[in-house]
């Protein structure tokens, strides 16, 4: 996926950072609450690898698409977490994104695609 900026470059992001804004838009979190939010928002089918997080983190700081903030109030308050909130900026790119996978499906369904992930079919051999 990628989106336009102002600028005019294009910001590309992988669907794990879609799930750090999701995460992101509904207040301020830890790196900690995101991995925990992102990893009780995980299917089979969205794995999510422990180390992914931070670099995934520190590629939305630069796009500006998080910013971290100084005092902000953790989900599991107690030892010192560094705190991150969705930029504006980012809550447009999320927007977009979220717009242009609901027309993908529009489309896929339209098209006749079957959508549903992990269905059983007794004509067809095991994939999954």
């Amino acid at each position: 996926m990628a989106t336009i900026r102002d600028d005019g470059d294009r910001i590309t992001i992988s669907l794990l950072d879609m799930r750090i804004l999701i995460a992101l838009a509904a207040g301020q979190a830890s790196g900690y609450d995101i991995a925990r939010l992102c990893k009780d928002d995980s299917s089979a089918i969205a794995n999510l690898s422990s180390g992914a997080i931070r670099p995934a983190l520190t590629g939305l700081l630069k796009l500006y698409l998080i910013a971290e903030v100084e005092a902000g109030v953790a989900l599991n308050p107690g030892k010192p977490r560094r705190v991150y909130e969705i930029t504006r900026l980012g809550r447009q790119v999320l927007a977009w994104e979220l717009e242009v996978l609901t027309w993908l499906i529009s489309l896929a369904k339209e098209r006749g695609v079957d959508i549903v992930a992990n269905k059983k079919d007794p004509d067809d051999p095991e994939v999954f």
